[in-house]
């Protein structure tokens, strides 16, 4: 992917809709928070250009996830605001920045996330293409493996099985055991 000029970017139509609602430049002016615009947005810049990922970098560098997508997420929020965090963290993911910064900074809705996020994975309606299930599975794998986050530990511990220590070979145990300052297994 060829990279964004700033011409191109200042002059995108996420940049304008980022001056009306999220940006911190704009804070003052902004319109009130409408969930039709998270909608709109995943529809017109993600699902209709195919999970574009020059579309997605662009949301990605209005700050779009940190300033209005996560704050105003709540367990009812629709299948387009679910999808749009897991679009955008898995997008973090690829750039490597940090992706859980603000869901540590803004905690509350996590709970709610997850537990909306897990239904949606089970659906098996059509509500969910082939690419959103994906995209949801690889965010799961990011999330699992980001295991070191408190807010994340304490958000899928209660996924996880103890006894899956018991298919560990004694040497990853260890391993285990030592990172996690836990006592041997007898």
């Amino acid at each position: 992917m060829k990279g964004l000029t700033v011409e191109q970017i200042s002059a995108d139509r996420v940049t304008f809709l980022a001056q009306q609602y999220w940006s911190p430049d704009t804070k003052e002016t902004h319109l009130p928070y409408d969930p039709q615009v998270i909608s709109d947005i995943y529809a017109s810049e993600v699902r209709a250009t195919d999970f574009s990922t020059r579309r997605i970098v662009v949301l990605e560098l209005s700050q779009y996830l940190e300033n209005y997508v996560w704050p105003n997420y709540s367990e009812d929020a629709r299948p387009a605001h679910l999808m749009s965090v897991v679009i955008l963290v898995n997008e973090k993911f690829r750039e490597r920045v940090p992706a859980w910064d603000s869901f540590v900074k803004h905690p509350g809705p996590f709970v709610g996330f997850l537990r909306h996020l897990m239904k949606a994975c089970l659906d098996e309606s059509d509500k969910f293409t082939q690419k959103e299930q994906t995209h949801m599975i690889v965010f799961l794998n990011h999330l699992y493996n980001s295991i070191e986050t408190d807010l994340i530990r304490d958000g899928i511990s209660h996924t996880v099985s103890y006894n899956i220590l018991e298919c560990l070979s004694d040497g990853q145990l260890q391993n285990v055991l030592k990172e996690f300052l836990i006592g041997p297994k007898h």
